[in-house]
C-alpha cells in the first residue's frame, strides 16, 4: 500500500472516530456535549468552510473506496545478483526454458506443462506430461529433473530448488514418428 493511502485511511479513520463520538454524544444523555455540537454545527450553517471539510471528506472516502477494489498485477520476478546490479527474470522465461529442456534434451516426453514457483531454496518446477509407453517411467523422469534442472541453472543463473514430475498418462505409439526397416 502506498504512502498516500495510507495516510487517506489514517485521516478517514480520524473521520470515522471522530463522528462515532458525535453519535455516542447523542445516545448518551449529556446536556453539555450536545448543546455544544447542536451550537457549533448551527455557527457553520451556510457557511462555505463545512461545505469544504464536508468535500474533502467525501473526496478521502471515495479515494480510500476506489484504492481497497483496485487490483495490482504484480509480476513475479526471480532475482539474480551480478558484480553490477540486479537481474529480474520472470517466472515465464522461466517456464519456457524448462519446456525448451524438456523438449530438446530428453527423448520421449509428449504434452509437457510446467508451473513455476518461488521459495526460499530456490525455483521450484512443477512439470506435467505424458510419456511414450514403452519407456522406463523412473528413468526417464529422472533425465529430466536433471536435464530441468541444469539447462534453468546455467540459462538462467538461479538456482533450482526441487524439480517435481508427474507423468499423467502414456502416450499412444501412433504419435511416434515411424522408422522405415
Amino acid at each position: 500500500m502506498k504512502a498516500l493511502d495510507r495516510l487517506i485511511f489514517f485521516i478517514v479513520g480520524i473521520l470515522l472516530i471522530m463522528a462515532s463520538i458525535v453519535l455516542i454524544s447523542f445516545a448518551v444523555p449529556i446536556y453539555p456535549i450536545m448543546e455544544y455540537v447542536r451550537t457549533s454545527i448551527q455557527n457553520y450553517t451556510g457557511s462555505i468552510e463545512l461545505g469544504v471539510v464536508g468535500l474533502i471528506i467525501l473526496i478521502l472516502g471515495l479515494r480510500a473506496i476506489w484504492s481497497c477494489f483496485k487490483v495490482e498485477r504484480v509480476e513475479e520476478t526471480v532475482k539474480h545478483e551480478t558484480e553490477i546490479g540486479e537481474v529480474k527474470i520472470s517466472l515465464q522465461t522461466i517456464e519456457s526454458l524448462v519446456l525448451q529442456a524438456a523438449k530438446n534434451k530428453v527423448k520421449g516426453i509428449k504434452e509437457i506443462t510446467a508451473k513455476i514457483r518461488t521459495a526460499e531454496s530456490g525455483v521450484l518446477i512443477l512439470i506435467k506430461g505424458k510419456i511414450l509407453a514403452d519407456l522406463e517411467i523412473p528413468q526417464v523422469s529422472e533425465e529430466l529433473q536433471t536435464a530441468v534442472k541444469e539447462h534453468v541453472e546455467s540459462k538462467a543463473g538461479v538456482t533450482v530448488g526441487e524439480v517435481k514430475v508427474l507423468i499423467e498418462n502414456v502416450a499412444s505409439d501412433a504419435s511416434r514418428p515411424s522408422s522405415t526397416k
